[in-house]
């Protein structure tokens, strides 16, 4: 069961406009020894009004839910310069 909610999970994260990458690995930071989510935004959004935050990294899919819902745009040079190559075709 909870295997099929990870995956479904992952389904919809990586169906989200601004992430460009989502999957778990087991690297030993969830309490229970499950799995950890990495969720990477793509350019030009952040979370939660950290600047230059870009990825967020949680135990439970409840919490990575709560991250996505606090992702906001980010101008930061980072994000400026990933931007630019984007609008420049690099």
């Amino acid at each position: 069961m909870a295997r099929a909610i990870a995956h479904k999970a992952l389904a919809r994260w990586n169906a989200h406009p601004r992430v460009a990458d989502a999957y778990f690995e087991y690297d030993g930071w969830a309490a229970d020894d499950g799995p950890a989510y990495w969720v990477a935004l793509v350019p030009g959004w952040g979370v939660g009004g950290e600047a230059g935050l870009h990825t967020i990294h949680e135990p439970s899919v409840r919490e990575v839910d709560a991250k996505l819902r606090d992702i906001e745009p980010c101008d930061c040079f980072n994000c400026q310069v990933q931007l630019n190559k984007q609008t420049q075709g690099a």
